[in-house]
């Protein structure tokens, strides 16, 4: 848990059920009242933009979010037991690291990963 006073760019968080990222924030201190920063957080899941106000102190769920880019290199067809799968193998661009993954596994989100990368590189 964190508070107000850990916000940061690029901190992400839940907020509502969604995880979101903060794009910018600023801590007002008015002259009568409790202060309180605003915030434009964008969600991770619609890559939707929101300003909102958080009351200072209020407690934030901080999340671990980690991008790494990885170039495609080619699919195979294994044989697992009795069925066959095709794999995907990929290579990490820094690190010099090869990874495999079964299409079974990904097929359900390729489409979604493509259209959440598509949103997030919209200004």
């Amino acid at each position: 848990m964190a508070t107000t006073a850990d916000f940061r760019n690029g901190l992400c968080f839940n907020y509502n059920g969604d995880p979101w990222k903060i794009e910018s924030f600023l801590h007002v201190k008015p002259g009568k009242g409790p202060a309180f920063v605003r915030t434009k957080i964008r969600n991770l899941n619609t890559g939707r933009l929101l300003e909102n106000t958080f009351t200072s102190g209020v407690k934030i769920d901080v999340i671990r979010v980690e991008n790494r880019k990885y170039q495609f290199l080619y699919s195979r067809i294994e044989k697992v037991c009795v069925n066959k799968y095709k794999k995907h193998h990929v290579f990490k661009i820094s690190g010099y690291f090869m990874a495999s993954i079964f299409a079974l596994g990904i097929m359900p989100y390729i489409s979604w990963l493509t259209n959440l990368w598509r949103r997030l590189q919209k200004p």
